[in-house]
């Protein structure tokens, strides 16, 4: 399942997820599109940078458990 998480530049706005439902819907095929869209604070990186997928893999699903 495709999960989006976005880390809102501006804060959490409630709005900002209707407009990402919208946009994909408009400019993705439907089995790209996300079943869920997570707003977060930060994107667990590692020392030099790249995003650390364990951690993301890890926190959606235990997201998802709770």
């Amino acid at each position: 399942m495709p999960v989006a998480l976005v880390v809102p530049v501006n804060g959490p706005d409630p709005l900002l997820v209707a407009e990402l439902v919208e946009r994909c819907e408009a400019g993705l095929a439907r089995f790209k599109r996300p079943t869920s869209i997570e707003i977060v604070t930060d994107l667990p990186g590692g020392r030099s940078g790249p995003l650390r997928r364990p951690a993301v893999q890890a926190g959606i699903s235990g997201s998802a458990a709770a």
